[in-house]
């Protein structure tokens, strides 16, 4: 972390030769804080992803492949939508005149929600059924989602090798599918 620091610090120093300090400083780390805040929602819309594919698949016997596209679109309207009501219902106590207008920023954003949801929701791809999974992706889900927590919580050393894992046990289905003939007939 401190030679991201110093090498976006040396990176700074030389565009603010050719452009004024000031413009430069504001671009490019207001870019790099969108850049940072795009990227932690891609990585929390898969770990969502991830997490809740199992249960799709043995519960609704649906896969979700317009998920994380539709939780990309909808967590900064949820970022606006809580506060707003929150505010909305506090303000009401005091004076309902003055809590519209938190109300019609939440109205607004719920209706962005809503209208995600319909719009990627009725695409043909949003419909993928799927059987319900074997014992053999259940455990390797399980394992994988296990050895995530614990290398989470045991080691910071080890916990780079965590996100390697959460794709697997999405891509466990697939590979279990191919050698079920290897499963004993007791675990099908």
């Amino acid at each position: 972390m401190t030679q991201f620091r110093l090498d976006l610090r040396l990176l700074l120093s030389h565009l603010g030769g050719v452009f004024p300090g000031w413009i430069t400083r504001k671009v490019f780390i207001g870019s790099f804080r969108f850049a940072f805040g795009f990227a932690e929602l891609v990585v929390m819309s898969a770990i969502m992803q991830f997490g809740l594919a199992l249960p799709m698949a043995y519960y609704f016997h649906r896969a979700t492949p317009v998920a994380m596209p539709a939780n990309l679109l909808i967590i900064p309207f949820l970022q606006l939508l809580m506060p707003a009501a929150v505010i909305a219902i506090a303000v009401s106590y005091v004076s309902l005149t003055l809590a519209k207008i938190p109300a019609a920023i939440a109205d607004m954003a719920l209706q962005g929600i809503s209208g995600t949801v319909k719009w990627l929701g009725g695409l043909q791809l949003a419909d993928i059924r799927v059987p319900t999974p074997s014992i053999a992706p259940i455990m390797f889900a399980a394992v994988a989602i296990g050895m995530c927590a614990v290398l989470m919580r045991k080691q910071r050393l080890l916990a780079f090798l965590e996100p390697q894992y959460l794709p697997l046990a999405g891509c466990g289905f697939g590979f279990f599918r191919r050698i079920r003939s290897f499963v004993p007939a007791y675990w099908r």
